[in-house]
């Protein structure tokens, strides 16, 4: 298997393997979760499309590109130091 990702908090953690597995481990639970398989980039796409016929706004704006952007700069960090990083949202 190829872990895509794993985030541990003080609760339990999230690993996720593709395609699209998630492995959720808690003190109180342990749960495996398929998730459909799906082109991301498409996805989105078809969102944004869609709120432009609309009119309405779309589902992902600036501010989340920019949580998007902290989130993979911390990871980074994270994997640079080999030591864990604090991360709070914007």
């Amino acid at each position: 298997l190829d872990i895509s990702f794993q985030i541990v908090g003080t609760s339990g953690h999230i690993v996720g393997y593709r395609p699209g597995t998630l492995h959720v481990v808690s003190s109180t639970r342990s749960e495996t979760i398929q998730l459909p398989v799906v082109d991301p980039f498409e996805t989105e796409l078809q969102s944004f499309v869609s709120a432009l016929n609309s009119g309405r706004a779309a589902q992902v704006d600036g501010k989340d590109g920019i949580l998007a952007q902290a989130i993979i700069a911390a990871a980074k960090r994270s994997s640079d130091t080999k030591q864990p990083v604090a991360f709070n949202s914007v």
